[in-house]
């Protein structure tokens, strides 16, 4: 019996099976990904790309920045954290739960003003000054770096005194994009890569906000103590940098890494 399967062992190499695997693959790992809920559409399809190339599963945890940040400093497994803004990912750095070194951007947030409605939207600027809706949606500026980018651009046009009753915080840029989505909120300042979306069906109108008005948000990986001598998040945190994964990112809308 030994020798049958040796046999056909034998067989499957001469006919080339084998060597068509994806490198590593028979060595394939899996790493836990802590994913900010703005980058959670483009890492689901770049994940599955990572799993092609390399054999290695990456198991996604979506959610807003600061409630990763929590969970990691709470003990939570994870080997690599993606977060919506370098602030946190250089906390969590200098909290001691990452690898010195590792941190890169691998992502430009950009900031849109959006509307479901085909048309609702020309001079994003204008309509903020004329105040021609009843609610804004932004995330937690506080603790998300597209909240922070929402404010400052909303204060640098002038309106935020006239309009500030009127901004609907969230949680995360996905609930902010969602409640306009649903017809809850009138406009929101939301990541452009949430519009982008290839799943979003009804595009609307948009305005994209000026860089200018708004601090770089750069959005940054980094390696957490628990993945450093996890293969497949080493492999990860490389395939993140290459050609393949930046396609997907610059598909979403995000700007390249500067």
């Amino acid at each position: 019996m030994g020798f049958m399967w040796s046999w056909v062992f034998a067989a499957i190499l001469s006919l080339g099976i084998l060597p068509c695997m994806a490198p590593g693959a028979i060595h394939a790992g899996e790493v836990k990904v802590a994913v900010t809920s703005s980058f959670f559409d483009p890492m689901t399809l770049i994940a599955a790309e990572f799993q092609k190339v390399t054999g290695h599963r990456a198991v996604l945890n979506e959610g807003s920045t600061g409630e990763l940040y929590a969970q990691i400093l709470n003990g939570a497994p994870f080997d690599v954290y993606l977060s919506s803004d370098e602030m946190d990912a250089k906390g969590i750095e200098d909290d001691g739960f990452a690898v010195i070194g590792s941190r890169f951007t691998y992502a430009m947030g950009r900031l849109t003003l959006w509307s479901p409605r085909p048309g609702r939207i020309d001079d994003g600027a204008h309509m903020l000054r004329g105040g021609g809706f009843q609610s804004l949606a932004i995330s937690n500026p506080r603790t998300n770096g597209y909240g922070h980018a929402a404010v400052q651009a909303l204060k640098a046009m002038g309106v935020w005194p006239s309009i500030q009753e009127r901004v609907v915080e969230t949680d995360n840029s996905r609930q902010a994009f969602q409640l306009v989505a649903s017809g809850k909120a009138d406009l929101g300042l939301v990541p452009l890569g949430e519009v982008l979306d290839p799943d979003v069906k009804e595009k609307g109108s948009r305005w994209d906000v000026p860089d200018d008005l708004y601090s770089p948000i750069r959005q940054e990986a980094v390696l957490l103590l628990k993945g450093k001598e996890n293969q497949a998040a080493l492999d990860l945190m490389q395939f993140l940098r290459g050609t393949q994964a930046r396609q997907i990112i610059s598909n979403f809308g995000f700007g390249p890494p500067q």
